[in-house]
């Protein structure tokens, strides 16, 4: 190839940069299998499409439960009056009167 142009040396030389690069991608393909791989640990990337678009198919949170209701404030029993007999103290269930109708 070279040959016919510069002689034998210059087939030499191309051939021995030709070991030498090759010999290079070797040793830098060997380096890339030897890094250790990251294992998605340590921060999150906020910006990346993949975080987005898991985090809008995931269900938004449920909302916080309320509070509960306050209770009716409860009056003497001086102050209840029986629907059965009309007087005051008792409900109709503790009436000791009959039932009237």
């Amino acid at each position: 190839m070279l040959s016919s142009v510069l002689g034998d040396e210059a087939d030499k030389t191309f051939e021995k940069v030709a070991k030498r690069f090759k010999k290079k991608e070797e040793s830098a393909k060997e380096k890339e299998k030897a890094k250790p791989k990251k294992s998605g640990g340590g921060y999150r990337n906020f910006n990346s499409q993949a975080y987005w678009a898991q985090r809008l198919a995931m269900p938004p949170p449920p909302p916080p439960p309320l509070p509960p209701l306050p209770l009716a404030p409860r009056l003497p029993k001086s102050q209840l009056r029986c629907n059965n007999c009309g007087e005051f103290g008792h409900f109709v269930r503790e009436c000791t009167k009959s039932a009237m109708k």
